[in-house]
């Protein structure tokens, strides 16, 4: 079967400024079969999908005047100890640079000779990170950056080496829940302390699929309303028990505000 098709420049605005990115799609218009000339409406062939796909991709091939080798992404340099939090860190600065696709293997490495264009862009891009996750990660740990060719080997020789040691980290932190109470402190700032061991916690346990995240964040929130409520001074106990009566359930954050309010009382 042959495929006839047509290119169509498309000029998309720059959401971050006034420049203008243009992408070329082969949108087919017709297909040649044993059966004739089938016949296709290429603005039917441009879907949103199809669209936003392409322009996602092409950005993430893109980089700004503000990016530079020596650039810092994240506070904290990884020293294998703080793998989770460090992780989390880079995976929201990347994120936020449309450059998460060169880490989890959404953004594959063109073809040099097949693509030579596409190719010379990703290798910018791919060096740029690589750059960037030398200056991320403790010395010792750099040498594996800056010997590397892709930027998903790296991420994934971390991932391998420090992301298996989770569990007793968990242990140690769900332990420090049972004996965690309020004790002298201000409710202000037991639940700040509180709210520690949950983030913590957070960036130890893999997240949800999509289907998965209202169970998981409606179950996550009445385990920090628990852990909270069972961890009051006594003389809470009446504006904890309001609490525990409500239907539905308050949030951590609107039991807090609750108890506060009696503590100003």
């Amino acid at each position: 079967m042959m495929i006839l098709g047509t290119i169509l420049s498309i000029l998309v605005r720059n959401i971050y400024g006034d420049s203008i990115l243009i992408m070329s799609l082969k949108i087919p218009f017709s297909f040649a079969t044993s059966g004739g000339i089938q016949r296709i409406d290429p603005l039917r062939f441009m879907t949103s999908k199809n669209l936003i796909s392409s322009a996602n991709t092409k950005y993430s091939l893109q980089l700004l005047a503000i990016d530079h080798p020596g650039h810092l992404l994240v506070p904290i340099k990884l020293n294998g100890a703080n793998y989770p939090s460090w992780s989390k860190s880079m995976i929201h600065a990347l994120t936020a640079k449309n450059k998460i696709g060169f880490i989890n293997g959404s953004i594959e490495q063109p073809s040099e000779k097949d693509q030579p264009t596409e190719y010379a862009f990703w290798n910018q891009c791919n060096n740029m990170i690589l750059s960037w996750l030398t200056h991320s990660v403790e010395p010792d740990l750099a040498k594996r950056a800056i010997h590397a060719k892709a930027v998903y080997q790296v991420w994934e020789d971390f991932k391998d080496q420090f992301s298996q040691k989770n569990a007793p980290a968990i242990y140690q932190i769900q332990k420090s829940f049972i004996s965690f109470s309020q004790g002298t402190m201000t409710v202000s700032t037991y639940f700040t302390k509180l709210k520690g061991l949950w983030d913590e916690l957070d960036t130890y346990r893999a997240l949800p699929t999509c289907n998965q995240m209202k169970a998981h964040d409606e179950q996550r929130e009445e385990d920090c309303l628990m852990q909270f409520l069972m961890g009051l001074h006594d003389t809470y106990n009446v504006v904890r028990t309001n609490i525990l009566m409500m239907s539905p359930l308050p949030n951590v954050r609107q039991a807090y505000s609750l108890v506060i309010q009696e503590e100003i009382q």
